[in-house]
């Protein structure tokens, strides 16, 4: 390959005996050739960002003299190649987002000071020895990276260590926390144990050893990490507070260390004077009623602790999440001066604002994600003020706005208040309307059976004297409120003993049935043969009475026998005592209409 053909081309830098190849973002694809390994004074290869493909051929013979590779974010999907580690002069490796994978390399240059493997799947261990005493930059965070962090790593140049999200073991040096360039210190969701020395460097950038196994307590020299502070889901058991400076932090996460035990007195917080704070379930008690977060304060997380009362009136606060406690009372007129925007006080016994009329400024946000509770779910609301904070959304539990805010779900009915059945299952047959979770209505051909406010079931409009199943047309219940205008209601009738016409052919008096005590749908009044069925019944009587003039004249022995029969069975008193029977049965089991049972059959008696 002649020197001067790719002097000239575009990203190819040569000064003197040093090239460089700069190409990133630049769309190449496929894999290097095995002709770059001939350009043997080449320095730097920068190929971020583009879509190359391993592997990535070994070079090792002929760049000796290679000071930087930069190819992060392609697809190289290859083991990774440790001779570019072990090379004289090397010194910068970033492969961060390359889908590598492999065992991370043993043999380190001298070189080398920055190491950046990040979002990979590597695994193995660390080599105990060979990191340079130059390493600025050591990141391998999200990969498969197991066994201890060695101690040899913590020379005196490292400014950036992020280990997080891999399985990382055992006790983590000390010495890491004392690095006098010490900057972003991130070892977060290991298995690592360990304490945070006292005497620790202060001017930290970013520290994160959350979800870990650290103890002991928070010294309170850690209070000059300068950005981000983070070490939740460990076992600290103390925070010292009583040196405390003022804070310079600006997010605060200590949550999920249960055995801390938290006590807010005075101007605890105030020493923080933090934007962003999380102190979830760290034990927090807060014996002072009045509680005024620091005014940098913008979000504030205090959820699973036992406080019990609280105020704020941070004039910064934007989100207060204080869930899960065991609050009886939140003080909302505090919030009208300053711009909060959400509250969370789900999970709390509240069972009304602070003071009452408060509930008169809420309104329901019905087109946001309701929470389940059991039977019934409950909308966020939303309170609104005058002047120049407008609007707060507040995620509580349903008695702190009396479930103005709640519908029963999907299957269910009713109004949900306190207990287990203020939200029933919807009755088989019956359509539940979830708009407002309160109204049921029935489809033609059923009636309603009501027992006080609730519609208990819905039966099948048959019996006596309904004529036509598909007489009885739709019609919609409400609960708490009345019954749908289309449904009338019986002469002499009334609400509670259920004497409901459900639109069965209601259109004059005359015409109209309701559910009777007998379970029944009957008629309001006395209902009268209309023509419709003069003429079934007359044929059904001719047919008879031509049967009967058959059988008597052309079969007269048949006749007889017949006669003879039923004499001997009226006169031995069977037939009597056939009839009673079914009359007791009838009357114990509501199974014939109420006209039938007082009228009808009352020419039958005993004697």
């Amino acid at each position: 390959m002649c020197r001067y053909s790719y002097c000239d081309w575009e990203g190819i830098a040569c000064e003197s005996d040093a090239i460089s190849i700069v190409l990133p973002s630049n769309r190449l694809s496929g894999v290097l050739p095995r002709d770059i390994c001939d350009i043997a004074n080449l320095t730097g290869i920068v190929l971020d960002l583009n879509d190359l493909a391993g592997p990535i051929p070994d070079c090792s013979a002929t760049w000796s003299k290679l000071v930087e590779l930069r190819m992060a974010v392609n697809p190289l999907k290859t083991e990774v190649p440790h001779w570019i580690f072990a090379l004289p002069m090397i010194a910068h490796v970033t492969m961060t987002s390359c889908q590598l994978c492999g065992a991370f390399p043993q043999v380190l240059s001298a070189s080398l000071t920055d190491i950046n493997l990040s979002y990979n799947r590597i695994h193995g261990t660390l080599p105990t020895t060979g990191f340079s005493t130059q390493m600025m930059q050591f990141q391998a965070d999200n990969n498969l990276l197991s066994g201890p962090i060695p101690q040899s790593l913590c020379c005196e140049s490292l400014m950036v260590l992020t280990a997080d999200m891999n399985s990382f073991s055992g006790a983590f040096p000390e010495c890491f926390f004392r690095l006098p360039n010490m900057s972003i210190l991130t070892v977060s969701r290991n298995q690592l144990h360990g304490q945070i020395p006292s005497d620790m460097h202060q001017k930290i950038y970013i520290l994160n050893l959350g979800n870990n196994r650290f103890s002991g307590s928070i010294p309170a020299a850690i209070f000059a990490v300068n950005s981000v502070l983070d070490l939740r889901h460990n076992n600290f058991t103390s925070l010292e507070v009583s040196n405390i400076s003022s804070s310079v932090t600006t997010v605060i996460d200590f949550s999920d260390n249960p055995l801390l035990k938290l006590r807010i007195e005075g101007n605890f917080l105030n020493h923080f004077n933090a934007t962003h704070v999380r102190l979830d379930n760290t034990g927090l008690t807060m014996p002072d009623a009045h509680f005024a977060p620091p005014s940098r304060v913008v979000t504030m997380s205090l959820s699973n602790n036992g406080l019990t009362h609280v105020t704020f009136t941070s004039p910064s606060l934007v989100v207060l999440d204080v869930s899960n406690n065991k609050l009886v009372c939140f003080e909302a007129r505090s919030l009208i001066p300053i711009d909060i925007v959400m509250v969370h006080l789900q999970g709390n016994p509240l069972v009304k604002p602070c003071p009452v009329h408060m509930h008169t400024w809420f309104e329901t946000l019905t087109d946001t994600e309701p929470t389940l509770f059991g039977r019934y779910v409950c909308y966020p609301v939303r309170f609104v003020t005058s002047g120049a904070f407008k609007y707060t959304t507040i995620l509580a539990p349903p008695g702190y706005t009396n479930y103005t805010n709640c519908k029963c779900t999907t299957g269910y009915i009713g109004i949900p208040a306190p207990g287990s059945d203020s939200c029933q299952r919807c009755p088989d047959f019956g359509t539940c309307n979830q708009t407002d979770g309160k109204t049921v209505a029935w489809p033609r051909g059923y009636y309603p059976v009501i027992q006080g406010d609730w519609v208990k079931g819905l039966l099948p409009c048959t019996g006596a004297s309904v004529r036509y199943k598909s007489d009885c047309l739709a019609c919609a219940h409400e609960i708490g409120l009345h019954l749908a205008t289309e449904c009338q209601l019986c002469t002499n009738g009334s609400y509670q003993d259920s004497r409901l016409c459900s639109r069965c052919r209601c259109d004059s008096i005359d015409d109209c049935y309701y559910r009777s005590s007998s379970s029944m749908c009957e008629a309001c009044l006395s209902p009268q043969l209309s023509a419709a069925w003069i003429v079934p019944i007359a044929v059904t009587a001719t047919v008879l009475l031509v049967l009967f003039g058959l059988v008597r004249y052309c079969w007269p022995r048949f006749y007889a026998k017949l006669v003879e029969g039923t004499e001997t069975i009226t006169g031995s008193g069977t037939l009597k005592v056939l009839l009673i029977y079914i009359q007791t049965t009838v009357a114990l089991n509501g199974v014939w209409s109420v006209e039938w049972m007082t009228d009808k059959m009352q020419y039958l008696s005993i004697a």
